[in-house]
């Protein structure tokens, strides 16, 4: 007994029949192909997820690379940034030593004028010392000869007076 006379019991509008009329005349082995689908659409979830491990570890593998290819960058940035910093600071160190070089010869030429100069001091020091000797020996001398003119302008006095008495009493 045919339950649906004219075939349209479980057509769809567009005339492909449904899940349901499949179902119905699916007979003994629908249940078969139904497992065999289950498999196939359980098969198919696990490559599904087996493809988005690897999809997902993919992604990390490039991120990864990314991630990489950018450090070596920032690290070919950060080397030449740091040789850089070297050059100047080679180039600064160059320039102190010089500039120390010349303040050490500059110290040393002002030593020897010091020294030249102290050697100057202490001759005219000695100049000083001595002329001052041979001026309190000069004062002495004067005082000597001021002492000595005195005697003798005493004893000079004294003849002349004798010499007023002998020419009195020749007189």
């Amino acid at each position: 007994m045919n339950t649906d006379p004219t075939g349209t019991i479980g057509a769809s509008p567009d005339g492909q029949p449904d899940d349901l009329s499949v179902i119905y005349k699916g007979g003994d082995k629908f249940l078969d192909r139904m497992r065999a689908l289950g498999n196939a659409q359980h098969a198919s979830e696990e490559a599904y997820q087996r493809l988005q491990i690897g999809t997902n570890a993919k992604g990390a593998y490039e991120d990864a690379k990314r991630n990489r290819d950018e450090a070596l960058a920032l690290r070919r940035e950060a080397e030449k940034v740091l040789n850089d910093a070297k050059a100047t600071a080679a180039k600064i160190i160059g320039y102190a030593n010089s500039i120390k070089a010349d303040a050490e010869k500059i110290r040393a030429a002002a030593d020897k004028a010091l020294q030249r100069h102290e050697l100057q001091l202490f001759a005219a020091q000695d100049r000083e010392r001595a002329a001052l000797a041979s001026a309190q020996a000069s004062r002495q001398a004067i005082a000597k000869a001021d002492a000595k003119e005195r005697e003798f302008q005493t004893k000079i006095d004294r003849l002349r007076e004798e010499l007023r008495a002998i020419s009195a009493d020749w007189n």
